[in-house]
C-alpha cells in the first residue's frame, strides 16, 4: 500500500480477504461492531486485518469508500488477478504472476 489514505482489500488464496489501511479509529470501530470476532483476525505485527467470512465484504467496501480517499480491491477472477479501483470502478488485469 502506498497512500496514507488508502484501503486495500486483497483476496488471499484461501478465499479470505486481508485489509490494509492506515490507522482509522472510526473504521476499526466499524469493523469490530459489524464483523463478529469469529469472522475476523488482527495481526498487530503487520497491522493487517483479515476477513475470514466474505458475508460482510460489500458493507466493508461501502464504509471504506466513505472513510478513505482511495479504495482498491484485489481479487481473483478466472485465474487472473484483478485490481479494481472501487471509487471509479476501473479494473486492470494482472497476468503472469508467479
Amino acid at each position: 500500500m502506498s497512500n496514507e489514505d488508502q484501503l486495500d482489500i486483497r483476496e488471499l488464496r484461501d478465499g479470505s480477504y486481508r485489509l490494509e489501511f492506515p490507522y482509522n479509529a472510526d473504521f476499526i470501530a466499524f469493523l469490530k461492531s459489524r464483523v463478529p470476532g469469529k469472522d475476523r483476525t488482527y495481526d498487530p505485527e503487520s497491522n493487517h486485518w483479515t476477513l475470514l467470512n466474505t458475508m460482510h465484504l460489500s458493507h466493508i467496501e461501502s464504509v471504506g469508500l466513505q472513510k478513505f480517499s482511495y479504495v482498491t480491491k484485489i481479487f481473483w477472477r478466472d485465474g487472473k488477478q484483478i485490481w479494481k479501483n472501487l471509487k471509479t470502478g476501473t479494473e486492470s488485469v494482472q497476468e503472469n504472476l508467479f
